[in-house]
C-alpha cells in the first residue's frame, strides 16, 4: 500500500469551511479553546481534571451495557480505567447507520482510535482511551435505513418511526438476506456474515445491535462503544434540561455566536429553536412548544403545566432528547473527553457551542477533523494506469477529463478554432466592406457570417466526436473510473460501505487505515494498492 497526500485546497471537493478549518484559519481561533494540534492535546489534557465528571456512572453503565457484548479483558480493562482521573477520551459519534453506513463512520472511529495511539505515546503519564458514541436517538430514519453496496442499494424499509435506536428488529430479516446474497461465501465474506447474525439477529434494540456489530469490527482495536440513550445517564443531565425546557437557554447564547461566526464569512451550521429537547414516547421523537403558559408535545403529544413538565423530566430523563444543539453538553457533561472528532459539517456546528460550555461550565474539547481518503485497490489502480491517468485527474468534472484526454491521444489536430477566429476577421472585414458600399448590406452580411460560423462549431464538433469514436473503450473505462470514485456525484466516502473493501482485504483494511490515519495531518489521503 502506497499513499498520496492532497491538501484539501487542491482537492477542491470541500466545504469552504471545511478547507478554511483543514488550513487553521485565523477567522476561526476565536471559537475554538484549544488549536487542533499536538499542542493544543495536551494544553487540552493538563486543564481536562479542573472539569469533574461522574467517572463511576460512567464506568457503571458502560460495564452494564458491555455485559452483552462479549467484553474482552482488554475491553474490560480500558473501562475500568476510566475511574482513573489521569485517563482520558477521544471521542466521536454518529448515527446507527444501517451497518455503518458509508465508509467515513469506520474513518472516524479509525481516526479516534489512531489519534488516541499517538497521544498514549505523547503523554505517558496519563492513558487515552478511544470512545464512539452512538447517536440512537435522531430520528430520520431517511439518513439511516440503507447502505450501498457494489452498486446496489441496501434498504430497511422498516415502518417503524421515532428514535432509530429504539427499532425493533423483528422486521430486519429479509434485509439481512439480501446483504447476505450479496456478499457472497469467500473467507471474508463468512467473517462479516457471522459478525452481522450475532449482532442483529438477536433479541435486543436496533442502537443495541449497532453497538454489537461497531465492538465486533473495531473493538479489538480499543475503541470503547457507548449508547447513550440510557435513563442512569439522562439523569446526569437533568439541571440542563430543566434550564432547557425553563428558560430556553441554547437559543439565547448561541445565536449571538453564530452571528460572530456570520460576520466572519460563514453562514451559521444550525436552526436554533426555542426549545432545543424532543420528547419521546412510544414511536415518536417530538418538538416542545411553549405556548400560553404550557409545554405542548408536538404530533398529538402530552401537554404539561411548568410544574408538571419538571416533574417528568425529574422521574422519567429518559423521556427527554438533547437536539443538535444541545447534544454537544450532554455528551461532554459524561465523558472525560480531550477532543472531539468529527467531519466539517459537525465541526461547523461545534464551532458554535464554545459560549454554550461556557455558561454550564463544561470543558470544550479540542476539535479534530477525522481523516479523509479514497481506497484505490488493485483494480482501480490498474484501469487509472491503462487509461494514463492519476487520480488527481478525476477531481475535475468528466466532460473535462475527456476533453483533455482527446487532446492529448488526438493523432491529428481536431480543434479549429484559430482558424475560425482567422475566419471570422475575414467575415468581419467583408461585412464593414459591404457597409461602406450600402448600409443596408451590414445586417444582411452579418446574418451570413453567423451562418458560416455556426456551420463551421458543427464541424468542429463533429471533428470531435469523431475523434471520441477512436476512443470510445477508453471513453467509458474513464467514466466508469470517474462513478467509481464519485459514485452519483458523491465522494466514495460518503457513498460506498465499508463491506465494498471488506470483501477484498478483510481486517487488513482497517489495519492499513490504523497504519496510514493521522487525523493532525490535514490533508485527503489516497490510499493506493500497487499490488
Amino acid at each position: 500500500m502506497t499513499i498520496d497526500y492532497l491538501s484539501f485546497t487542491e482537492a477542491g471537493i470541500f466545504s469552504k469551511f471545511d478547507t478554511d478549518f483543514a488550513n487553521h484559519h485565523p477567522n476561526l481561533a476565536d471559537f475554538q479553546s484549544y488549536s487542533s494540534s499536538l499542542d493544543g492535546l495536551e494544553q487540552a489534557a493538563s486543564e481536562r481534571s479542573k472539569f469533574k465528571i461522574d467517572r463511576n456512572l460512567l464506568v457503571n453503565t458502560l460495564e452494564r451495557q458491555y455485559k452483552a457484548l462479549n467484553m474482552t479483558p482488554a475491553n474490560k480493562g480500558a473501562i475500568s480505567a476510566l475511574n482513573d482521573d489521569k485517563t482520558f477520551t477521544i471521542t466521536t459519534a454518529h448515527q446507527p447507520v444501517l451497518f455503518t453506513g458509508p465508509i467515513y463512520f469506520i474513518y472516524k472511529a479509525i481516526s479516534a482510535i489512531s489519534l488516541s495511539r499517538r497521544l498514549n505515546d505523547h503523554l505517558p503519564n496519563n492513558r487515552i482511551i478511544p470512545m464512539m458514541v452512538i447517536g440512537g436517538e435522531d430520528h430520520d430514519k431517511e439518513e439511516i435505513d440503507h447502505l450501498h453496496i457494489f452498486g446496489k442499494t441496501v434498504r430497511w424499509a422498516t415502518k417503524q418511526s421515532g428514535p432509530c435506536g429504539r427499532f425493533s428488529l423483528s422486521d430486519i430479516q429479509p434485509v439481512i438476506e439480501q446483504l447476505l446474497g450479496i456478499l457472497g461465501e469467500s473467507p471474508h465474506a463468512l467473517e462479516l456474515k457471522d459478525m452481522i447474525s450475532s449482532s442483529f439477529l438477536q433479541d435486543r434494540s436496533y442502537g443495541q445491535a449497532m453497538q454489537h456489530f461497531v465492538h465486533q469490527l473495531l473493538g479489538p482495536y480499543g475503541i470503547i462503544v457507548i449508547n447513550m440513550d440510557d435513563h442512569e445517564l439522562k439523569k446526569a443531565f437533568i439541571p440542563i434540561l430543566k434550564d432547557e425546557i425553563q428558560n430556553q437557554t441554547s437559543k439565547n447564547i448561541i445565536t449571538k455566536t453564530q452571528a460572530q461566526i456570520e460576520a466572519t464569512g460563514y453562514k451559521p451550521a444550525t436552526f436554533l429553536r426555542d426549545i432545543n429537547v424532543f420528547y419521546l414516547s412510544e414511536g415518536e421523537r417530538s418538538r416542545i412548544e411553549l405556548e400560553g403558559g404550557k409545554y405542548i408535545v408536538q404530533d398529538g403529544g402530552p401537554t404539561f403545566t411548568p410544574e408538571a413538565i419538571v416533574e417528568e423530566i425529574e422521574k422519567n430523563p429518559e423521556n427527554f432528547s438533547p437536539n443538535v444543539n444541545m447534544r454537544p453538553l450532554y455528551q461532554e457533561l459524561i465523558l472525560p473527553n480531550l477532543a472531539y472528532v468529527g467531519g466539517g459539517g459537525e465541526l461547523a456546528y461545534w464551532t458554535e457551542r464554545k459560549s454554550h460550555f461556557d455558561y454550564y461550565d463544561i470543558h470544550y474539547p479540542v476539535l479534530i477533523r477525522r481523516d479523509s481518503a479514497f481506497w484505490l485497490d488493485k483494480g482501480m489502480v490498474k484501469k487509472m494506469s491503462k487509461v494514463g491517468l492519476a487520480f488527481n485527474d478525476f477531481l475535475q468534472d468528466v466532460d473535462s477529463i475527456i476533453s483533455d484526454y482527446i487532446d492529448r491521444e488526438a493523432q491529428n489536430e481536431i480543434h479549429i478554432d484559430n482558424e475560425i477566429k482567422a475566419i471570422q476577421k475575414v467575415l468581419d472585414a467583408i461585412t464593414e466592406k459591404g457597409a461602406t458600399v450600402e448600409h443596408t448590406l451590414k445586417p444582411a452580411f452579418e446574418a451570413e457570417s453567423t451562418k458560416i460560423l455556426k456551420s463551421l462549431d458543427q464541424m468542429a464538433s463533429r471533428m470531435v466526436r469523431e475523434e471520441k469514436k477512436n476512443h470510445e473503450i477508453t471513453i467509458n473505462q474513464i467514466r466508469q473510473i470517474k462513478d467509481k470514485l464519485f459514485p452519483n456525484g458523491n465522494i466514495q466516502e460518503r457513498h460506498d460501505n465499508f463491506m465494498t473493501f471488506y470483501l477484498k482485504y478483510g481486517r487488513k483494511l482497517f489495519e492499513t487505515l490504523l497504519h496510514q490515519f493521522d487525523p493532525l495531518r490535514n490533508e485527503l489521503k489516497i490510499i493506493r494498492d500497487d499490488g
